[in-house]
């Protein structure tokens, strides 16, 4: 089997991308370009070692936002759609955001600030 996140750029070698242009693409998604070096039958981890522990997810498949990307896929007008983020009381500025955009999985929870009564 292939790798999900290398497979595409030893493609474009094999049809004629210049190296340099496929290492340029893979440095744009984020992506070690010294992969591309190794041979294609070289085995490599599925998952990379993240230097935090969070993990990422595009913000169109993250669970709480994933419906209303959905809503929007199927022509529910924007502004009906965040009010609906809002309803929920949800980030309404993640529904402008590219749907492939990664975001952490984990949403950190407000800091709630303690007073005195």
């Amino acid at each position: 089997s292939e790798h999900p996140l290398y497979a595409k750029f030893f493609k474009m070698l094999k049809v004629g991308v210049p190296l340099h242009v496929v290492k340029a693409k893979m440095a744009a998604e984020k992506l070690d370009e010294s992969m591309i070096d190794k041979p294609p039958s070289e085995m490599i981890p599925l998952e990379e070692k993240k230097e935090t522990a969070e993990q990422l997810v595009a913000v169109s498949e993250h669970p709480l936002y994933a419906k209303f990307f959905k809503m929007l896929k199927v022509g529910v007008p924007i502004h009906v759609v965040k009010a609906k983020m809002a309803a929920e009381k949800l980030d309404e500025s993640m529904i402008d955001k590219p749907p492939g955009e990664l975001i952490p999985l984990e949403e950190k929870p407000p800091e709630v600030q303690m007073v005195p009564r």
